[in-house]
């Protein structure tokens, strides 16, 4: 297992494990980086850079067992004595260059098992089910284990249109605004604001960022959304509003975006099929929650943290008053440079000031 110590005495440390066996000597004497990207939305992937001749040139090592397609990958990361498991999946892909003046390198490339999701079409149906209970059933048909926040939207009839599973639950998660995403073998379907506290504080005033990066726009916000059906069977209109301020959530900040559009801005939703008033309700304000994530858009790094996980919560500080706060992390990517040492990336969301 290779360990680099940073500056301030940590000792980071990654083990990647194929099919039960560590990536050791030789093999670990051409490995570069190991990467884990983590996103909502879409499958977990790593990937393990390589590059090297063996004895007399050899190209050997590129054909051993362990990169077998199908094989299972487990990756830990973190510092010696507290190493966290951050990917469980399958190889999935290889990619090989040959470069003038360069030694060959291979990619090993492997995703989470929510890949399995990502395949083929289906046409069925539920009934009497919320969103949450038709994301555990799905989740356990790919051989997830779900992690579910119950969503508490009972629907008569829900159909799956010609649709991978993927595509689907993504469908279902933007309507309820949920965040859809897989951490090592579990499928987390969980509301997109949360009123939870950080779990990890970064800050450009005490060196815990590497760099920060973010965009403040209220150029696509609105102050109030209205989704409009009908009621076949009353012959009547459904309307359903969501008004400015009626965020879940305001992740700490004094005023949402919806609170600092000035005028009136509506966002119409009327091709979307809604049969109740409930049904309308609660699509305006998971479409509100929505819009009111893009307010600020946020990216940074940071010396290697294995806790930094899609949905979880982080507190930025030193930003200014723009752009410090709390932000929901929609992505990161942990990498470890054989090298040079884990770092981690971030991308991140905020929805007030």
């Amino acid at each position: 297992m290779p360990v680099l110590e940073s500056e301030d005495g940590l000792i980071a440390a990654c083990e990647v494990v194929f099919g039960g066996r560590r990536l050791d000597e030789p093999l670990l004497s051409f490995a570069l980086s190991a990467a884990v990207d983590l996103a909502v939305g879409k499958p977990g992937m790593f990937t393990l850079e390589m590059e090297g001749y063996g004895e007399g040139q050899s190209l050997e090592w590129m054909e051993d067992q362990r990169f077998a397609l199908g094989t299972e990958v487990e990756v830990k990361m973190g510092y010696q004595g507290g190493l966290k498991s951050l990917f469980w999946g399958e190889v999935m892909g290889m990619n090989l260059s040959f470069a003038a003046a360069q030694p060959p390198r291979l990619t090993v490339r492997a995703y989470d098992l929510s890949h399995r999701m990502t395949r083929g079409e289906k046409r069925r149906a539920f009934t009497n089910l919320k969103a949450s209970d038709i994301a555990r059933k799905i989740a356990s048909e790919a051989g997830l284990t779900p992690r579910v926040t119950d969503s508490g939207d009972l629907r008569e009839y829900v159909e799956q249109q010609g649709l991978s599973d993927m595509a689907f639950l993504l469908r279902l998660a933007e309507e309820i605004n949920y965040h859809l995403f897989v951490i090592r073998k579990e499928m987390v379907f969980q509301p997109a604001l949360r009123n939870t506290s950080a779990s990890l504080s970064l800050g450009l005033d005490d060196d815990t960022l590497i760099d920060f990066q973010a965009n403040l726009s209220l150029a696509r916000q609105v102050s109030e959304v209205v989704v409009q059906g009908w009621d076949a069977a009353k012959a009547e209109g459904i309307e359903g509003r969501a008004a400015a301020g009626e965020e879940a959530s305001t992740m700490g900040g004094e005023k949402s975006a919806s609170k600092l559009v000035k005028g009136k801005a509506t966002s119409l939703i009327s091709d979307h099929p809604v049969v109740s008033q409930d049904e309308a309700y609660k699509l305006a304000h998971a479409r509100l929650d929505k819009l009111s994530l893009d307010f600020i858009v946020a990216s940074g790094s940071s010396l290697g943290s294995p806790g930094l996980l899609p949905g979880e919560i982080i507190k930025i500080g030193g930003a200014s008053k723009w752009f410090s706060g709390s932000y929901c992390l929609t992505g990161t990517t942990h990498r470890y440079d054989f090298a040079s040492g884990y770092t981690t990336s971030f991308r991140a969301r905020r929805n007030s000031l």
